[in-house]
């Protein structure tokens, strides 16, 4: 019998300490509650539990006014409610214990989240006030009526609390836009009589109202003078009607105020003038010092009368702008005979440019020769790390390639427009057909009375194919800043007089390695073009498939955005040493926002 008796106990001892095992503990339902005050405040609930019980309903007690309660998104069901309804015309008054029910769940381990409006105190003493917030989570769906249980906190107590405080912060309602240097900066590109630039002070979310001082901005880098910088708020918010910068370059705003975390705005540009289509660059900008056409240093150099993809007269908008010269700068050896132009391609990303630059004179190879080695000009549209090079200084992460000579001599022009849409359908050669309405023939004899026998008298103002043309894309209804490249080979029949003018019908060659391949640049160059759109000439050369010479970042087999159409010396004088030296001229079209180096 006493066998027996001890065998049971070993067996009752063994249950207990199977069952007693941390891996067949009771499933525990836990929860904690988490809050966060910026300018929304947000309240997360975290469940904890260790089983499969999900949150379906939660409720929490606010010790401050609020409005606009709103549940993350994946949580909300088609019966999901919020009780009471917290509105601007009604807000909860604190001490409301608000109820989120019919939720999807939150699953253990995860957490859902509550976004509201605090109606804070306006004065600022509340922003060293702590706020405790309370909260309950439940697993049936209707709170404590929902026929489910509570969950606990990890110490063990029904209801969850979180401390915070209010948040005292600046925040910018308006962000600074691109400017000309000296004119004032708005939240409007290039319009100094935009909407301005507006910072407020804020407490919990809501306007600092009793707030009335200075907010003040200071420009990062701090490289010139900001001014029109420090403002008084009215009701927590100061508006800056004067704000401006006397020096070029790409800026931050921080906005500062005792008593407030400060705000940083989103970067901006200051740019030295405003070019439209066809308008010369002034002397002041692109030749500073004033110097004389025949010398080293001199520039000029215009805007092109159409974009890259057709837009002219009231669609071309103008832009700013910035042309540095540094030819004579010979203080610092990576800046000395370097030209740059930047545009603000925000507005008019296809904008069109040309100028012209005399180099340093060089030496001419060796007395014996008595002949120069042309250098060859050096190009950069991109930094090392494949980003535009705009605006940065030409030091170790530009990405310096050799110039391409153009394969025209003339900047964008349009052959005439597109007879008919013009879809993404190619055969087999990669080819489709399309008709140029209104092409202008070419009119001789030319102004100075000279008459030619080639082309005829009359012809077509066109080139022999092939050649290359770009018909913007995306749209049917208007430009766009989207384009294809394709090449005309082959003219369908003969030209079609159209009055004085003439439709041509082309075999055009797209999508290939010839016009930038789709391989190359990653995306498809074969887009959809509407009727009525301009046929443009392009004198961009595609860069060569040689990725030793033309490096990364730059794609062999894409357009180059930039390219040399002249370029030549000028007998100079001779040194000091008696050895002939002689001053190189490029003209460069530009439409990629790009650095020339001349050496």
């Amino acid at each position: 019998m006493n066998g027996i008796r001890k065998l049971l106990l070993y067996v009752t001892a063994l249950a207990f300490v199977a069952f007693a095992l941390p891996g067949n503990a009771a499933p525990q339902k836990r929860f904690s509650l988490t809050m966060s005050m910026s300018t929304t405040t947000t309240a997360t609930f975290n469940n904890l539990s260790n089983g499969n019980s999900y949150i379906n309903s939660m409720n929490l007690t606010t010790p401050l006014p609020v409005t606009h309660v709103e549940v993350q998104a994946n949580l909300i069901t088609g019966t999901t409610s919020v009780s009471p309804n917290c509105t601007t015309a009604q807000p909860c008054a604190a001490g409301t214990t608000i109820l989120i029910s019919n939720i999807s769940g939150v699953a253990p381990g995860t957490s859902g989240t509550l976004t509201l409006s605090v109606l804070a105190p306006a004065d600022q003493n509340a922003c060293s006030t702590q706020y405790t917030w309370s909260a309950m989570a439940f697993t049936g769906n209707a709170g404590n009526s929902g026929g489910g249980t509570s969950f606990l906190t990890p110490s063990g107590s029904t209801t969850a609390t979180s401390t915070t405080s209010l948040a005292c912060v600046l925040q910018f309602l308006t962000q600074p836009a691109n400017a000309q240097v000296g004119t004032t900066i708005t939240s409007v590109v290039k319009d100094p009589g935009g909407a301005p630039v507006k910072v407020q002070a804020s407490i919990g979310g809501s306007a600092a109202m009793s707030f009335t001082g200075p907010i003040t901005l200071t420009q990062s880098p701090a490289t010139g003078t900001l001014s029109g910088a420090s403002v008084n708020a009215t009701a927590g918010t100061s508006t800056f009607n004067s704000l401006s910068l006397d020096t070029l370059g790409t800026y931050t705003l921080t906005a500062t105020a005792t008593g407030f975390t400060s705000a940083t705005s989103n970067s901006f540009r200051i740019f030295a003038g405003v070019l439209d289509c066809s308008e010369p660059f002034p002397t002041n900008i692109i030749n500073p010092g004033n110097v004389a056409p025949d010398q080293p240093g001199y520039a000029f150099g215009n805007r092109n009368g159409w974009n890259k993809d057709g837009v002219t007269d009231g669609a071309c908008v103008p832009v700013l702008y910035t042309f540095t010269n540094n030819i004579l700068a010979s203080s610092d050896p990576l800046l000395s005979n370097t030209v740059n132009l930047s545009w603000d391609t925000q507005s008019q990303v296809n904008a069109a440019f040309q100028y012209t630059v005399n180099w340093q004179p060089i030496a001419v190879d060796s007395p014996t020769t008595g002949w120069s080695t042309s250098p060859r000009p050096q190009v950069a549209w991109l930094d090392t790390s494949g980003n535009l090079a705009t605006g940065t200084t030409p030091s170790g992460n530009i990405a310096w390639i050799p110039g391409l000579a153009c394969v025209s001599s003339n900047l964008p022009v349009p052959y005439g427009t597109l007879a008919a849409d013009l879809g993404t359908t190619v055969d087999a050669n990669n080819q489709s057909t399309i008709t140029i309405n209104n092409v202008k023939p070419v009119v001789y004899p030319d102004p100075d009375g000279n008459t030619y026998l080639v082309p005829a008298a009359g012809s077509p103002d066109i080139p022999a194919v092939p050649f290359p043309i770009v018909i913007a894309g995306g749209t049917f209804a208007q430009q766009s800043t989207l384009t294809e490249r394709m090449t005309a080979i082959a003219m369908v029949g003969s030209p079609v007089p159209n009055g004085n003018n003439f439709n041509i019908t082309y075999q055009v060659r797209r999508g290939t390695v010839t016009e930038g391949s789709p391989t190359a640049q990653g995306v498809s160059t074969i887009e959809s073009h509407g009727t009525g759109l301009s046929v443009m000439s392009t004198p961009l050369p595609i860069i060569p498939n040689n990725a030793t010479v033309f490096k990364a970042p730059y794609k062999v087999n894409t357009q180059a955005q930039m390219c040399i159409a002249k370029h030549g010396f000028t007998s100079f004088t001779i040194d000091a040493n008696g050895n002939t030296q002689v001053m190189y001229t490029s003209t460069i079209f530009d439409i990629g926002d790009g650095w020339v180096l001349g050496r």
